[in-house]
């Protein structure tokens, strides 16, 4: 009879899966269960994703396990996300500005000169920040199409990796969200103090 397959490898296939969707799912339940030598290799790759919903769940597990490496991405977690046009087009359709956003949430319907369309989904949650090109412009690939301000969620989630690995060269982004009172409930502002608190006692 062949041999069962273990937890690592059912992980280890969920994380090199071509949906994003189901390696995200696997980078955050790797953060949440049972610590191994493995599974922190695994949260290493998923970190170096190409999406960065992907990278930012693995982050989280990162944190979990202690690993100062989530850092950068954690920080990346409290700023706004640029989306980059892929191709060159002409905008059909776009969300305006202040606008909330789900994952998926079409940012754009880019039109080429051969016709086809390409549908921009959000790869991130949050609320459509600044102007944006409008329907009716051209952009190329590569050029900006959106900013990203992040989700509640993300920011708190964030900083409760930086409670766990923060330092102190993390101190100017934590208390960047202490610093824009308006933007966020209590529980991110508290959040903040506590992560700040952590790093601070850290050195």
């Amino acid at each position: 009879p062949k041999a069962a397959f273990s937890f690592e490898d059912v992980f280890r296939a969920l994380a090199t899966h071509e949906k994003k969707e189901v390696r995200s799912t696997a980078a955050w339940v790797l953060g949440q269960g049972e610590r191994s030598g493995a599974f922190h290799t695994l949260l290493q790759s998923l970190a170096l994703d190409g999406e960065p919903l992907v990278r930012y769940n693995a982050a989280l597990g990162l944190a979990a396990y202690g690993d100062a490496g989530a850092r950068p991405l954690l920080r990346a977690m409290l700023a706004p996300y640029e989306v980059l046009s892929p191709v060159d087009g002409v905008i059909r359709d776009s969300v305006g500005p202040g606008q909330p956003l789900a994952v998926g949430t079409a940012l754009a319907v880019l039109h080429a000169e051969n016709g086809q369309e390409t549908r921009i989904p959000s790869p991130l949650g949050g609320k459509l920040r600044g102007s944006s090109p409008k329907e009716g412009d051209f952009v190329k690939a590569g050029a900006s199409l959106a900013l990203i301000s992040p989700s509640i969620d993300q920011v708190w989630e964030a900083l409760r990796g930086l409670v766990l690995v923060g330092n102190l060269e993390d101190l100017a982004a934590i208390e960047d969200i202490r610093a824009h009172l308006e933007d966020f409930p209590e529980k991110v502002l508290k959040q903040a103090d506590l992560a700040a608190e952590a790093v601070r006692a850290r050195g």
